[in-house]
């Protein structure tokens, strides 16, 4: 394709010239259009953010409407690779949230920017509905996290990594937006304030938030406390979209010339950004107001071609916001000011923002590996990756304090995390009591400290570890619910594009799945090393019975062998509503499927 690639391929230079070159026959003015009003939210921000997540009860019953997700994806059959990519300014915590995700420390972190220079790729889990009858409620499926470099106003012109960063995220299926929602540093991710724990400014001398719809008033109740120079949650948010915007704008711009000689060439501007033509057409189709006819794209005006990329993005790069580092006392507000105007656009944009705190979770991760906490579903039934969903029991004391132990809790100056005032816990329950003494380190009770305060529910074990909860300091929590947050990020992010989720099983009953032995496979009995919902595949919208079992046929499954003779499925949530599904028909989300096969020969090798 040309259109993703199309800047890093022809070099910065070029694409700095493009303005002056074909862009001079679109008559494209200095300032593009990308706003609606002066001091808006970008119209097409709002509608990348305004994706609906997929509707759970709809999908467990085989009832969800895939139509407009195949349309939105343009998507071809077959399995699907599901990448979320992460973007933001430098020092956001992006690298953070790729580790608190992917449960690794992979990522390099560090409190200047740049930390990141190429992209980390990772496997991060999210939970689908398991089906009725399997005795699990949520079955963990595998999708691609992809960590890019920090961008900077200017990306698209060359500044940082330039349109290199940019076409890293061609192959991202949804985006997530990691913000500094402490507005503690400015656009390129300098640090300005140095201590992010200090309380916030006298709102007297605080920058004021523009009148949603423009006009140049203020809105009431959003003045802001924020120190000068830094850059807000909100104005990342804009501009780093008007960098996505003008990156495909450009891209555009710069082949003009042969769109004026063949008109749908313009659809194969956009296959370089991991989709096909089709999706291009669906969004000239979805413009609002409609634009000319593509035959009369000799009249097109610059403000055509700007429509078009913001009908684009939003068909293309669904996003959620992530309010990282929300644990932090200037967060709460303006997380809570950038929700009050989404939600003056549309209820449900507010909720496209997420509250999270990537360096908390990164530190319980370790604490997990340490064998001292362990991280649980609360007992109210929430759903994994929703607000209170987590608790964190402390299960033991170490028997040794460790000051040097690094749970990633580092200095809160550089990182916005945690202060390091903490100190040693120790709990002595004398030599006659029975129970094992212990401590925790300094790190340990900074990352449990810092649990309470997101708001994490802290339960002990035992005697010792109740002991050590009560010497916590009490802490005056976060305004927002920040548990989980990460988790509760990728499954938004899932869900607004989500694939064809779809289980092979061998018995539809209760779900079992295909036996992993051959002797099991040869005799057609289900043996012993079959598993309750082990094998859940992601499919494109549009894939059929026939693809999955091809994709069953070969590596890297091979959990059938022989020929097709028919197969049969039944809805995530009716073991009863079974029925002959035919070999074309396109799979239904959540469809849980038995195949049938010759049984001469073994698996495809």
């Amino acid at each position: 394709g040309e259109g993703g690639a199309l800047g890093a391929a022809e070099g910065d230079e070029e694409g700095r010239h493009a303005e002056s070159t074909s862009g001079a026959s679109l008559g494209l003015p200095t300032r593009r259009r990308a706003v609606a009003e002066r001091g808006a939210l970008p119209p097409a921000l709002c509608a990348s953010l305004a994706a609906t997540p997929s509707n759970w009860s709809a999908w467990c019953s085989g009832e969800e409407e895939v139509a407009s997700v195949a349309a939105s994806t343009g998507s071809r059959s077959g399995r699907w690779r599901f990448t979320i990519g992460l973007v933001g300014k430098p020092s956001a915590g992006k690298s953070s949230f790729f580790n608190a995700a992917t449960a690794t420390v992979g990522a390099k972190v560090g409190a200047h920017p740049f930390t990141t220079i190429e992209p980390n790729t990772g496997v991060a889990l999210v939970n689908v509905p398991a089906p009725l009858g399997s005795g699990v409620c949520y079955v963990p499926v595998p999708v691609v996290l992809k960590d890019v470099a920090g961008l900077v106003p200017g990306a698209c012109e060359g500044r940082g990594r330039g349109n290199r960063f940019l076409n890293d995220l061609c192959d991202a299926d949804a985006l997530v937006h990691i913000t500094d929602s402490s507005a503690s540093a400015d656009a390129n991710g300098n640090l300005i304030v140095t201590d992010p724990h200090a309380p916030p400014a006298d709102s007297s001398s605080a920058k004021r938030q523009p009148r949603v719809g423009g006009g140049g008033g203020t809105v009431e109740g959003s003045k802001l406390a924020q120190a000068d120079g830094t850059s807000s949650m909100r104005e990342d948010v804009t501009w780093v979209h008007l960098e996505l915007h003008r990156w495909v704008y450009d891209n555009i711009a710069s082949a003009w010339d042969k769109v004026l000689r063949k008109p749908s060439h313009l659809f194969n501007l956009f296959t370089g950004y991991q989709c096909p033509p089709s999706l291009a057409e669906a969004a000239l189709r979805t413009c609002a107001p409609p634009l000319p006819p593509l035959e009369h794209v000799c009249a097109w005006e610059a403000d055509d071609v700007a429509a078009l990329v913001d009908s684009f993005l939003a068909l293309r790069f669904a996003t959620v916001v992530c309010a990282n580092k929300a644990d932090l006392p200037a967060s709460a507000q303006h997380i809570r000011s950038l929700q009050a105007e989404l939600r003056t656009l549309a209820p449900a944009l507010a909720e496209s923002v997420v509250p999270a705190s990537a360096l908390c979770e990164v530190a319980l991760q370790q604490l997990e590996r340490q064998g001292t906490a362990l991280r649980e579903p609360s007992q109210d039934g929430s759903p994994p990756g929703s607000a209170h969903s987590i608790r964190v029991r402390l299960l033991r004391l170490p028997g040794a304090a460790d000051d040097a132990a690094d749970t990633g809790v580092h200095n809160g100056a550089t990182t916005g995390a945690a202060d390091t005032g903490t100190a040693d816990i120790r709990v002595d329950t004398g030599a006659d009591s029975g129970v094992d003494s212990g401590h925790l380190s300094k790190a340990d009770a900074a990352a449990l400290k810092l649990a309470r305060r997101c708001g994490y529910e802290l339960v002990a074990d035992d005697v010792p570890a109740a002991a050590a909860l009560a010497q916590l300091p009490l802490i005056l929590k976060a305004g927002l619910c920040v548990a989980g947050g990460v988790q509760a990020t990728l499954q938004r992010a899932f869900w607004l594009r989500p694939p064809i989720v779809v289980f092979p099983v061998c018995d539809l009953a209760t779900a079992k799945s295909y036996p992993l032995s051959e002797a099991a496979l040869r005799d057609g009995e289900p043996g012993s090393d079959s598993a309750h919902v082990r094998d859940v595949l992601l499919l494109r919208p549009g894939s059929t019975v026939a693809d999955l079992f091809g994709i069953l046929l070969h590596a890297p499954y091979k959990l059938l062998g022989g020929e097709f003779v028919r197969a049969e499925g039944r809805p995530l949530g009716d073991p009863r509503a079974v029925r002959q599904l035919r070999k074309e028909e396109a799979l239904h989300q959540g469809f849980v499927v038995r195949f049938y096969s010759t049984r001469k020969g073994q698996r495809v090798k």
